[in-house]
């Protein structure tokens, strides 16, 4: 586990980590971009959220032992945007009618987990 749990924990990265913390940043901000569908959810989905906190809340302690989470997780955010926003300019261009369906889908969908008593037989 790390550094979920102990604060003076030192956090350790292997290869496979730093990959999962980066992909797990890109889907995250992909999901910023698109409504109905929550970043620090994906990075729930992805086990990382925790070990994120953590990060943060050690580095507004000073440690800078977690800025390698932040800063990976960070560049994954980045990288995210960048070809998300590309990817959706692209297809809001080229198939409009597909991507609003989809879109409006996610707003739909999303109603569920905000509202848990909202009845299905509405829509």
């Amino acid at each position: 586990n790390h550094g979920d749990k102990h604060s003076g924990e030192t956090l350790t990265l292997s290869f496979s980590l730093i990959i999962k913390y980066f992909i797990a940043g890109v889907f995250a901000s992909s999901a910023m971009l698109l409504p109905g569908i929550s970043g620090s959810f994906m990075l729930l989905v992805f086990g990382v959220y925790g070990t994120l906190m953590y990060a943060i809340s050690e580095l507004l302690h000073f440690n800078l032992n977690a800025l390698p989470i932040i800063l990976i997780v960070g560049f994954g955010i980045v990288t995210g945007f960048m070809i998300s926003s590309r990817l959706i300019q692209y297809c809001l261009h080229q198939h409009p009618t597909m991507t609003f369906a989809l879109i409006i889908g996610f707003v739909i969908g999303s109603l569920y987990a905000v509202f848990p008593g909202f009845p299905k037989d509405l829509i």
